[in-house]
């Protein structure tokens, strides 16, 4: 039986639905006078905040990760409201919701983790959509590769605990996925909030007048209906309910999204426009209609190349979506800045108007100026000793104990970590460095990017082979493998770690008699860090499985390729020579000396 099923649904629904169910539906609210069936901004606004909290709440309910969705809320509300389009009664609430979320939110420590996990596979979607910047600034892009951008952007945002389970180790899964479920004393306060958000709602409808609403049923089932996973019966429900809910702004999002999966491109653009349509003027940000976009501008992009658009209602198209998407985001929405402006180099390859890839110069150029921090922020961590984080003083002992559990876990990543990477930051990057080559930047401005990704000319990255990619000029790029310093014994391989990352990767291959084995295996076993803070004292050590159990004859020659990190195409290769030591019998009771020798060559 679920511990949550009535428990968790936070302060609005509870009262809302059961005693006085807000209107999602009827946006030409008819005044108690009777003098005008046309509602007034103020009404719509009330109507349009009301709705969307009871949307939360009821989603909140009905999920089975209470405290993740707890922070999407948290996020959402946090410095979002236009305080001159509610009033402060409506701050007031909006304000006592917030602060029950943050009673009950994750630890500091695993909401920042939790982040970082998903920034970094995020990063990697993108990637695998657009694997190299410098392509789409020759070529338009096509409609599959827009489809996969706008996917990648729109639809990794990890919101089940199973979803970050592939990309952690166990251990580290078992420490995330202790306390994910609020417990029936946390989830009570929530239901302490009935009284207050009772006369709320009974004083909000008395002073605008609101006589219509949906019911207890219709809020659950719009929530049941957006948690179908068949797609085509989903679209079947909401078309059939669009009289009910055709004033929730959350239903045209909910079915764009479904329209652009089903691939009905042209419904999926008129279902944003119906979402425009809409008074919605509650946030200062419309992250939902921000996070749709890309859907909508990828279905106007195969409506172009089948001919239903103009290449000038295209390129409006694109142009006023990108507008939208900048004015409904934050910096920190990076995923969304990236689309943006792709969409811009999209628009400069259809158009050849310098204007637009100036516009997405700019905007990988701002970007990066506020991802750099995080990235400095990564390497500080990793070339010091690991420092312990305290539970607050008001912690309880079960919060304590995630601590004592986080600190454990940071001990034990170090053993094994590797120079740290901020994918977000790599990704804007690449697109500024393809960018620059077709705008007129001159001197200055190179010294400037220069500046802001290397503080008094020192490193971005710690690892030289990817910090070297990202000057304006070919410092770090001609880095010799000949100077580099590499051990290879039977089955080890000891490495600077200053030429590695976490994503690093090591093919060897081995041919003897004409016949070629290769290991593809290697797994990081330690990291020797030398002298702390001094990365060029540190070494990582990899084996393999697959050479530990290859029986080496002498005269074999051996060719090691590293490749520091999948953004890059640049590889290392170092080659050895394999000879046999020992030939008489006798010589093999000498156990402690080795049998072969591998010499670099």
């Amino acid at each position: 039986m679920k511990r949550i099923v009535n428990s968790v649904v936070s302060v609005l629904v509870l009262i809302t639905i059961l005693l006085f169910p807000i209107s999602n539906s009827v946006r030409a609210i008819q005044s108690q006078s009777g003098d005008s069936n046309e509602s007034t901004e103020e009404q719509e606004n009330a109507i349009a905040f009301l709705n969307y909290l009871c949307y939360i709440s009821q989603d909140i309910s009905d999920s089975t990760d209470n405290r993740l969705y707890l922070e999407d809320i948290y996020s959402k509300l946090i410095n979002n409201t236009k305080p001159q389009n509610v009033d402060d009664r409506t701050k007031a609430q909006i304000l006592d919701l917030l602060d029950v979320v943050e009673r009950h939110r994750m630890i500091d420590v695993k909401r920042e983790r939790l982040k970082y996990i998903n920034e970094q596979n995020q990063s990697q979607a993108i990637k695998n959509a657009i694997p190299d910047p410098s392509t789409v600034l020759n070529v338009v892009l096509s409609s599959e590769d827009y489809y996969m951008l706008a996917f990648a952007v729109g639809s990794m945002a990890l919101d089940s605990w199973k979803g970050y389970k592939d990309y952690i180790s166990e251990s580290e899964w078992e420490f995330f996925e202790a306390n994910t479920m609020l417990d029936d004393e946390e989830a009570e306060e929530f239901h302490q909030r009935r009284r207050g958000m009772f006369s709320y709602m009974v004083d909000m409808c008395n002073t605008y007048s609101i006589d219509t609403s949906l019911n207890e049923n219709q809020i659950q089932d719009f929530v049941s209906i957006k948690n179908e996973k068949n797609v085509t019966r989903r679209i079947s429900q909401l078309e059939s309910k669009k009289r009910i809910y055709e004033s929730f702004g959350s239903y045209w999002l909910l079915l764009a999204e479904s329209y652009y999966a089903e691939e009905e491109y042209q419904k999926c653009v008129d279902a944003i426009s119906s979402y425009r349509s809409l008074n919605i003027g509650i946030l200062r940000y419309d992250y939902d209609y921000a996070n749709a976009m890309p859907k909508a501008m990828a279905s106007m992009k195969k409506l172009y190349e089948d001919g239903v658009v103009s290449r000038a209602e295209y390129e409006r198209y694109i142009l006023t979506g990108c507008e939208d998407i900048e004015n409904n985001i934050d910096v920190k929405d990076w995923s969304l800045r990236y689309f943006v402006a792709q969409s811009y180099v999209e628009l400069f390859n259809i158009s050849r108007n310098t204007q637009f890839i100036d516009k997405a110069y700019t905007l990988c150029s701002d970007t990066i100026s506020f991802l750099v921090s995080e990235q400095k922020s990564l390497n500080e961590k990793y070339l010091n000793e690991v420092v312990e984080i305290d539970a607050p003083s008001n912690a309880t002992k079960e919060e304590e104990n995630e601590y004592k559990r986080y600190n454990k876990e940071l001990k034990n990543n170090r053993k094994t970590e590797l120079p740290p990477t901020y994918d977000p930051l790599l990704l804007f990057c690449d697109l500024l460095f393809a960018v620059s080559e077709k705008t007129d930047i001159d001197a200055k401005e190179k010294t400037r990017i220069n500046r802001i990704l290397h503080d008094n000319n020192e490193p971005l990255f710690l690892t030289k082979t990817l910090d070297g990619f990202y000057w304006f000029n070919d410092q770090g790029k001609t880095l010799n493998p000949d100077d580099m310093s590499i051990e290879y014994d039977d089955y080890t391989i000891e490495i600077p770690a200053a030429y590695l990352t976490q994503d690093s990767s090591i093919i060897v291959t081995v041919v003897s008699n004409g016949n070629t084995t290769i290991f593809d295996d290697w797994k990081i076993k330690k990291v020797n860090r030398g002298i702390e803070g001094e990365i060029d004292t540190f070494t990582a050590v990899y084996t393999s499985d697959n050479a530990d159990s290859y029986k080496w004859e002498g005269g074999e020659t051996i060719s090691v390729v590293v490749q520091p990190h999948n953004s890059i195409d640049k590889t290392l290769t170092f080659n050895y020579s394999v000879s046999k030591t020992k030939d008489a019998w006798y010589e093999y009771l000498k156990f402690w000396e080795d049998t072969y020798v591998f010499e670099r060559t």
